[in-house]
């Protein structure tokens, strides 16, 4: 989990192309391997913290999801961008966890 404080606090430092608007899943895609692993760290970590801003346990339910087996979700999360290449991976992410997780956006 100390990874995932780490992940949180360069998100805040390190511009993200990965959550810029503009890239998309066929760009990640050449990304090269540890530079798509830290990156999907970031954006778990910081989807989990908005999460959380709604409710604590969709914020674990998010961490979870990814962090319980790490291997296969960035499996997962790597077929689906070469399957939506021209979607982005912010917007992939977000399905992914609300299809697990329960929607971010409250009523209001």
């Amino acid at each position: 989990m100390m990874f995932g404080f780490v992940s949180l606090a360069i998100v805040g430092i390190y511009p993200q192309e990965a959550l810029a608007e503009g890239m998309k899943n066929k760009d990640f895609l050449e990304l090269t391997d540890d530079q798509k692993k830290h990156r999907i760290y970031a954006m778990i970590d910081t989807l989990s913290l908005i999460a959380v801003l709604k409710n604590k346990e969709q914020g674990l339910c998010v961490a979870k999801w990814y962090y319980n087996d790490t291997k296969k979700k960035n499996g997962l999360i790597l077929a689906y961008m070469n399957k939506y290449a021209d979607s982005s991976p912010s917007n992939l992410l977000i399905t992914l966890t609300e299809n697990s997780c329960g929607e971010y956006v409250t009523e209001t």
